[in-house]
């Protein structure tokens, strides 16, 4: 398994060839970046500030980015005794200086989601824009890509702090244990 950063939160390492390309072929894509939303679509640009891109559709999502998530998210499923069955989509946010995200949780309402996950691209390449968690008074600021699950209640409460120089690139996804399939989520074959 990965390294575990507090209980109920591992990283794992990311292949950064996978992540280059990744940015590269959502830059080369004619398909457009939306403002990200808050909860149910809202767009609150003085809540949320990054850009979203639905990164499902490209190719790398499923042949590529996918079989890695789902490697280290049954590695997490086994590791903590939690049966995953399915993700939302891929999404590529994109945070250029001053964008943030304030503190939330990933799950509430009929967002029943279990665990969070955060593929971080190119860390190195941006400064400020780590993942801190309040109630662990922690900071994820990786140094090198890197894909990290925690669960998605209450006590891991997190913010995207603002970026204070470049742009930073992540990928998110929410995972379920749930195995009804919905429309707009990807089976995940971590069972």
């Amino acid at each position: 398994m990965g390294i575990e950063i507090f209980p109920g939160a591992v990283q794992f390492n990311f292949p950064e060839e996978v992540a280059k390309k990744t940015i590269r072929l959502v830059n080369e894509s004619n398909k457009t970046w939306v403002d990200s939303s808050v909860g149910s679509g809202t767009v609150a640009k003085h809540i949320r500030s990054s850009l979203s891109f639905d990164l499902d559709a490209l190719e790398i999502s499923k042949n590529e980015i996918r079989p890695i998530l789902y490697d280290c998210v049954k590695k997490y499923s086994n590791y903590y005794e939690t049966p995953i069955y399915r993700d939302e989509s891929l999404n590529l946010l994109r945070y250029e200086s001053y964008d943030k995200y304030e503190y939330h949780v990933d799950y509430g309402g009929n967002m029943r989601r279990s665990v969070s996950c955060l593929i971080y691209l190119n860390p190195g390449e941006y400064s400020g824009g780590g993942t801190n968690f309040k109630h662990f008074n922690y900071t994820i600021n990786p140094e090198s890509p890197a894909l990290v699950l925690f669960p998605s209640n209450y006590p891991y409460l997190h913010a995207a702090e603002p970026v204070s120089e470049g742009v930073k690139y992540i990928i998110v996804t929410w995972m379920y244990d749930e195995s009804e399939n919905l429309l707009s989520t990807q089976s995940c074959s971590c069972q």
